[in-house]
């Protein structure tokens, strides 16, 4: 577990995650469009595969091992990232991007909608 913590105090420091406040000022956020969400997917895929980088037994593996143990778990990772950030908001997901999710969103993010619905 220590490798772990220390794998992810590593990436937090060349990285800002973003992590859960209960004074996020919603007025300042972006509504996200499908761009933002693509984008804040692809920032946290990419902060997944450093955190990863530095635990010793992830780097033993075979390269085709690490490729499927990262796809196998990347939804988990996004879901459970969005749901972190945006425990204490109401209607509301705070993607890794700073970017907001409304439970009312526009039409044009009808998909994204159903998710947050739930």
């Amino acid at each position: 577990m220590s490798q772990l913590y220390q794998a992810r105090i590593r990436v937090e420091s060349n990285e800002e995650l973003g992590s859960p406040s209960n004074d996020i000022d919603l007025s300042t956020k972006q509504i996200a469009n499908i761009n933002d969400v693509c984008d804040s997917m692809k920032q946290q895929l990419l902060i997944l595969v450093e955190w990863a980088k530095y635990i010793p037994a992830f780097s033993e593996l075979t390269l085709d091992d690490q490729v499927a143990l990262l796809r196998a778990h990347a939804g988990e990772h996004l879901l459970l990232g969005v749901a972190r950030r945006s425990m204490h908001l109401k209607d509301v997901l705070l993607l890794g991007n700073n970017c907001i999710i409304t439970k009312n969103c526009p039409g044009r993010l009808y998909p994204i909608k159903n998710v947050s619905q739930r």
